[in-house]
């Protein structure tokens, strides 16, 4: 079988894209633990369980009062009193995690079981107006003034009590000088001689009602969607989902995808090879590949090149997988026996042959199944750098995209809200730093490594010694694409980089 030697790229990634389309089982999903999650995909809407937050939550430390307390003054609902102070008692402290309603405001009429909510103006019922006191004054000089407007010492991510609701800061506070020793809930009853309740003094503006606040269901209402099917889930989202109460989250299932080495020159990692072998490693360096994008593969087996073999092991694969990768035997030599073997068992072949290089020989085929996803077949060249070059450069993107249900085929680009993964997968532009230069009318997919220069990332060439050289391939962070139609690209131009996973 003679190789093409005019396919394109653009192609080939619409044959996969195709292929893929065709193998897709939006059908499938699993339940797995939440913190196995991150990085898979969501198979369906969940909703929140409860608002978001629970209850009116202080977002400082401080004193929490109700507003009404206080006299309204001034166009922005704030109290300007340069000359005079406000004083406050406190009921009592209050941390995050603690009931409130043993602390609500002595005029709220509400049900305090439903503590941190925003009290009407019927439930709200203030004490009597606060005395402004000089700022020359001490409070113990004040005896006749009505009582004081109540405050709740709180802190961050406490639960507003009923009945207030505006936080002061501390920092715009002050300690009356007669107040008893601070952290006694509530105020001792009987302070010594020198003490008196806890109170506090503010000499400036007094927030609007709700300042410093975070409002019961401001991020979400009980019953929202907190997480659209399709997609990819992130450490931010495992946290929303925990929040409300997710421990097991329906997923995608991913495909299930088999590798194939082929090649009677290999053996085993772990064997001592004689001098005309070599150790095995496309299969392993394919795997982890996969397995970095979020798609491990199920089985990595070692074939020779027998026909009988091949035979059987193709067979297997087509049947249990959705995708079947194959390494080696795809040319046109007298031992390439995988193109005949992939039509005698029903697979059509799209594409044999690319322009291109590394990776020429790649071969693309569809095996179709009555009832059933088709599987993919992605038949790699034997070379370690033209087989990992074209899986990263065809499969992972088309995988990225085929794992998000709904999704078209056809579109070769992440949405808005997709993670960073997503969109290194379907490959980025980055500046080159270095002149690269390449003749024959092929597309080219040199390596690179990264480089910071002048505060930008950017990519410098890596010479290798052919598409059998692994060694400097490890030396790169990825490849690059150089189109067919250029032989010169200027440091300084804008390339598509695609990066190795890890």
């Amino acid at each position: 079988m003679k190789l093409a030697d005019t396919t394109t790229v653009q192609t080939v990634i619409a044959q996969i894209l195709a292929a893929q389309e065709s193998s897709r089982d939006d059908g499938g999903v699993e339940t797995i633990p939440l913190e196995r999650a991150l990085g898979r995909c969501l198979a369906r809407d969940l909703t929140a369980d409860r608002h978001q937050p629970p209850f009116n939550r202080s977002a400082m430390d401080g004193i929490a009062i109700a507003r009404a307390d206080l006299p309204a003054a001034g166009p922005q609902n704030t109290l300007d009193c340069p000359e005079e102070a406000w004083c406050f008692q406190s009921l009592g402290i209050l941390a995050a995690g603690q009931d409130p309603g043993p602390l609500a405001h002595p005029g709220f009429s509400g049900n305090t079981s439903q503590a941190g909510r925003t009290p009407s103006e019927s439930e709200a019922r203030p004490s009597p107006g606060a005395v402004p006191l000089k700022r020359a004054a001490g409070t113990r000089d004040n005896k006749q003034a009505p009582p004081l407007p109540p405050c709740v010492e709180i802190m961050t991510g406490a639960a507003v009590p009923p009945g207030f609701d505006t936080v002061i800061r501390y920092e715009d506070l002050q300690r009356s000088p007669d107040s008893q020793a601070a952290g006694k809930n509530p105020p001792s009853p009987e302070p010594g001689p020198e003490a008196g309740p806890v109170r506090w003094i503010c000499r400036g503006s007094i927030p609007a009602r709700g300042a410093n606040i975070h409002p019961r269901g401001a991020d979400y209402q009980k019953g929202a969607v907190i997480l659209e099917g399709g997609q990819i889930i992130t450490s931010s989202h495992i946290a929303v989902l925990a929040s409300c109460g997710y421990t097991q989250v329906p997923l995608r299932t991913l495909p299930s995808i088999t590798i194939v080495a082929t090649g009677d020159e290999l053996v085993s990692p772990d064997t001592t090879p004689l001098d005309h072998q070599i150790r095995a490693s496309n299969h392993l360096s394919i795997a982890g590949e996969l397995t970095s994008w979020g798609f491990p593969p199920g089985e990595v087996r070692l074939c020779p090149d027998d026909p009988q073999a091949l035979t059987e092991t193709i067979r297997r694969g087509l049947k249990e997988s959705r995708v079947l990768i194959l390494t080696g035997a795809v040319s046109k030599g007298a031992y390439d026996h995988i193109p005949g073997i992939l039509e005698g068992l029903g697979v059509e072949i799209r594409i044999h042959g690319v322009s291109q290089r590394p990776g020429k020989p790649l071969l693309v085929g569809r095996a179709r199944k009555a009832g059933r996803a088709d599987s993919l077949v992605l038949g790699l060249p034997g070379n370690p750098v033209s087989a990992l070059i074209n899986l990263r450069r065809y499969l992972i993107p088309a995988l990225a995209l085929q794992s998000i249900p709904g999704s078209s085929g056809r579109i070769w680009a992440p949405g808005p809200a997709s993670p960073m993964s997503s969109w290194a997968a379907l490959g980025f532009p980055l500046r080159l730093a270095r002149e690269i230069t390449f003749e024959p009318p092929l597309t080219y997919y040199p390596g690179v490594s990264l480089e910071m220069y002048q505060g930008e990332l950017t990519l410098v060439p890596v010479r290798g010694n052919g598409s059998g050289d692994f060694f400097h391939l490890s030396k790169t962070a990825g490849f690059i694409v150089m189109p067919k139609d250029r032989t010169r690209l200027e440091a300084g131009s804008l390339v598509q980089f695609y990066p190795w996973g890890v």
